[in-house]
């Protein structure tokens, strides 16, 4: 048996290596792309037209991750997303923002509504509501510089993003992605 080291970075590296093979998959299946790592975000999908997609992918191994309304996965992801608008970094109307957890959205949150396109459940307008009440609370300190990003982008430019979002829960686990690319 392997000791275990509390101070062990494998979950930090197991996250890494499932970005990668995300990475990977993705290049796979969409030859007429450029895909970065860790450049805009943890996966960036550039094609040729000017069209960008930014991937966050978040892998939870030894604990269920949270994909509530205050989730840090969530709001930590939201923060990067809305600096970069607020920054000018990304063009809204050319950038689609997805957000790849093991987590699952529990039932009436923001990410069940902000599922991919395809989903039923979609309701991106629920999402928005959902979202801005959770940034307006200032007792989450773990939170707070996320809902303040967040609250930097005028409304016009909230709903433009979160029209964009989509949440991609439940993903494949690491071997399930290795499993797909051989």
């Amino acid at each position: 048996m392997t000791p275990k080291n509390k101070f062990s970075a494998e979950a930090a590296l197991l996250g890494y290596l499932y970005q990668l093979r995300l990475a990977l998959l993705l290049t796979l299946e969409r030859d007429d792309e450029q895909v970065f790592i860790e450049s805009l975000d943890d996966v960036a999908l550039a094609k040729g037209d000017g069209q960008l997609e930014l991937v966050q992918a978040k892998l939870h191994v030894k604990r269920a991750g949270s994909l509530s309304d205050r989730s840090p996965d969530l709001w930590k992801t939201l923060r990067v997303w809305s600096t970069l608008v607020k920054n000018g970094t990304v063009d809204l109307d050319q950038t689609t923002f997805r957000l790849v957890t093991s987590s699952v959205a529990p039932s009436g949150s923001a990410g069940e509504a902000l599922r991919s396109a395809v989903s039923e459940t979609r309701d991106e307008a629920r999402g928005l509501t959902l979202l801005r009440a959770a940034a307006a609370e200032t007792s989450n300190g773990a939170n707070l510089q996320a809902y303040q990003s967040f609250n930097n982008l005028s409304p016009e430019q909230q709903a433009r993003l979160i029209g964009k979002v989509e949440v991609l829960d439940a993903a494949e686990s690491i071997t399930d992605l290795k499993d797909r690319i051989l």
